[in-house]
């Protein structure tokens, strides 16, 4: 048996229905942090591909899987190498990478990344691959070993004629959402 409904009923139907409508396009229109995801965190990633001054060149793309926290576990990080230098006659080496997104399920979210701390891929902290101690910046200095050049870049350097990290090698990095593509 069919029950009519009163006009009045369906008006206030569609306006609860348009409500829900807004506040849900609202939270996912707000970015990850609407969504569940914890806004500007640390998060502690892991080298996919090695990252070298002998091999790497400007414009190669650097990818990281998060570790922790878990509510960011084995998602990818994708940025790429800015600027690269070897240090020969006593200069440092040096890389400077920016990360851009985030690959998480089946969302693909703007962001930037600053470097809080590094362990080379022997889990030794601080140094490259070769045991090249990184350097600590007069500007931006936040934890042990992180500078920002801007706030999307994050620059290693040692005085070493090379730097190297291997695949596994981990990096603890301050990951700040941007809104917007």
């Amino acid at each position: 048996m069919l029950r009519r409904t009163s006009r009045s009923s369906c008006h206030v139907m569609g306006r609860l229905l348009a409500s829900s409508l807004l506040s849900i396009w609202a939270a996912f229109a707000q970015g990850p942090e609407a969504n569940g995801h914890l806004a500007d965190t640390t998060v502690r990633v892991q080298l996919l591909s090695p990252l070298t001054t002998a091999f790497n060149r400007k414009g190669d793309m650097v990818s990281a899987r998060i570790l922790e926290p878990a509510s960011y576990k084995g998602a990818i990080l994708e940025g790429e190498v800015q600027e690269i230098k070897a240090g020969a006659g006593g200069k440092s080496a040096s890389v400077l990478l920016e990360f851009q997104t985030l690959h998480m399920a089946d969302s693909v979210t703007p962001v930037s990344a600053s470097l809080v701390d590094v362990m080379n891929s022997r889990r030794e902290a601080d140094v490259d691959e070769e045991g090249a101690a990184l350097e600590k910046h007069a500007t931006g200095v936040v934890g042990k070993v992180f500078s920002r050049s801007s706030p999307t870049t994050v620059r290693l350097s040692a005085k070493a004629p090379s730097l190297s990290f291997l695949p596994g090698s981990e990096f603890a990095l301050q990951l700040l959402f941007r809104k917007g593509h």
